[in-house]
């Protein structure tokens, strides 16, 4: 039965969060830290799938320009218009972009409704980005609208970054058109050259990247994009609890994943990962040469579901 969602403003580490809940998802946003999601949880099971350091979600908030290695690092956020620090068209734009620490204006009206929109204009580039957050049955459904406020085309990166936590037996499944992935950086691993193309999904021996598995090294990491999904869609699962979550999004806008696997590389954090759907095959606006232009006062739209799961179902 499907079950119409409940919310409710609580707060976390002192910031007002949105929650949105029914019987089969739990969601938290905090619109002043960029609208972030810091909780993504299974009612049924308990299961929390935002990572973050420690027992328990820490907040705190950053400032413009500040890298992402000193935020928080919990939950899931939002990048764009680039991913890693880059100038462009005379701009210095900042690490993760000019989203992701940035308070986010809430549609009063639309919560009432039981719709978590939040809006955000950039401090340097001329652009403005609206996201919908809602939940219908086990899926949670983020609609985002984008306009170009200025007065010429501009180029832009967009990657939803959701650090999710990764249990023992949990394995990750790409669409069977996924046979590799181009590596923009690596760490601890046997080719940690940018660029080069890794086998999907074990391009070494011992290294299993569906079992979140980089060998015997404790201490590595990797980043990587399929190449052009038709079909693009991520899941995790539990081959003994059957628990899922499921990402889906529409290949238009968006054709690619990033994937980021995290086993002490980075931070020393381990049973981390990152499913990233994006319109772009690296993190760099300035390297996207591909990258589409938005024309000036123009808007496009996209959108992505996130779906968890299991036996209980």
């Amino acid at each position: 039965m499907i079950t119409h969602p409940t919310k409710a403003r609580i707060f976390r580490s002192g910031f007002r969060a949105l929650q949105l809940s029914n019987a089969f998802l739990s969601v938290e946003i905090v619109p002043d830290l960029g609208a972030r999601i810091v909780s993504l949880k299974n009612p049924r099971t308990g299961r929390e799938w935002c990572w973050y350091p420690g027992s328990e979600a820490r907040l705190y908030s950053n400032s413009y320009g500040d890298l992402f290695s000193d935020s928080p690092h919990a939950g899931f956020d939002e990048c764009f218009p680039t991913i890693e620090p880059c100038d462009l068209n005379g701009r210095h734009l900042p690490c993760h972009g000019e989203v992701w620490c940035e308070p986010w204006a809430l549609d009063q009206g639309a919560w009432e409704q039981g719709i978590i929109s939040t809006t955000i204009s950039c401090r340097q580039s001329p652009f403005e980005l609206n996201r919908q957050v809602s939940l219908h049955g086990n899926q949670l459904h983020l609609f985002y609208v984008l306009r170009n406020l200025g007065s010429a085309p501009e180029p832009y990166l967009w990657a939803f970054h959701p650090m999710i936590r990764v249990h023992a037996e949990d394995r990750l499944e790409l669409p069977q058109e996924v046979a590799s992935l181009q590596i923009e950086g690596a760490k601890g691993s046997p080719s940690d050259s940018e660029g080069s193309e890794w086998a999907w999904p074990s391009p070494f021996p011992g290294f299993h990247l569906d079992r979140f598995d980089l060998g015997a090294n404790q201490c590595a990491t990797v980043k990587g994009f399929t190449g052009k999904l038709n079909c693009p869609r991520a899941r995790i699962a539990n081959r003994v609890s059957g628990e899922f979550l499921e990402m889906s999004w529409d290949a238009e806008r968006n054709p690619f994943l990033g994937v980021w696997i995290n086993r002490g590389g980075y931070q020393g954090f381990q049973n981390v990962a990152a499913l990233e759907p994006t319109n772009g095959q690296t993190d760099f606006l300035s390297k996207h040469h591909a990258s589409p232009h938005l024309p000036a006062g123009g808007t496009c739209s996209w959108s992505m579901t996130i779906a968890l799961g299991g036996n209980l179902q």
